[in-house]
């Protein structure tokens, strides 16, 4: 026990250096996940570039070349920001985009806040000094995005839609209802307000 003890506190008092993944092993991975591999064979197939070329080392000059899952998770959602990407030159998705703010590190959100021209009247009609009500869905595609549906309540106390809300999770976080909270709403919501006028 007290070589455990001791093997812990030596442990704890080095500074290991930060590895990098070596940038090939990086490639291949982004090349098999490209081509739709399942992880389990990336990972089979790097162990064999491992054996094969490295002669089973895993670090050198720290350059990490063994890959892990939660290394080939965080590779793909990089590759998979791409696709968040807004489209410029379609008018339709830029008039109705209130505010877009792309994922450009994994520690970021994709944020997307949208309503139409028709949506911002009804705010005005119906929503005026008057409650503005939130309904949320929890995953509703495999990106992991929260929605939330602004509503307003007509004469005939029916919810009318009146703006979207849309986010992903920040920092590779696999369930987005777990990061989000107060100050994240109210901040989307100020921007729908702005642009509302």
């Amino acid at each position: 026990m007290e070589i455990l003890q001791c093997c812990y506190e030596s442990d704890m008092n080095l500074n290991v250096p930060l590895l990098r993944i070596n940038e090939t092993v990086k490639l291949i991975a982004q090349n098999l996940l490209q081509i739709n591999v399942h992880f389990s064979y990336i990972l089979d197939d790097n162990m064999d570039y491992i054996n094969r070329h490295l002669e089973e080392k895993v670090l050198i000059d720290n350059e990490r070349y063994l890959l892990l899952n939660q290394v080939i998770i965080n590779i793909h959602n990089l590759m998979t920001k791409d696709l968040w990407e807004i489209d410029n030159k379609d008018n339709e998705i830029m008039e109705v985009t209130i505010y877009y703010k792309p994922q450009k590190e994994l520690n970021d959100w994709f944020i997307l806040v949208l309503a139409t021209k028709e949506q911002q009247e009804l705010a005005w009609k119906f929503g005026h000094n008057k409650i503005l009500h939130l309904d949320g869905t929890f995953g509703i595609s495999n990106k992991k995005i929260l929605l939330f549906v602004l509503l307003v309540l007509d004469e005939q106390n029916k919810g009318i839609p009146i703006g979207y809300l849309l986010f992903s999770a920040a920092g590779g976080i696999q369930k987005a209802s777990s990061n989000y909270n107060y100050t994240t709403l109210k901040e989307l919501l100020l921007y729908n307000k702005h642009k509302l006028g």
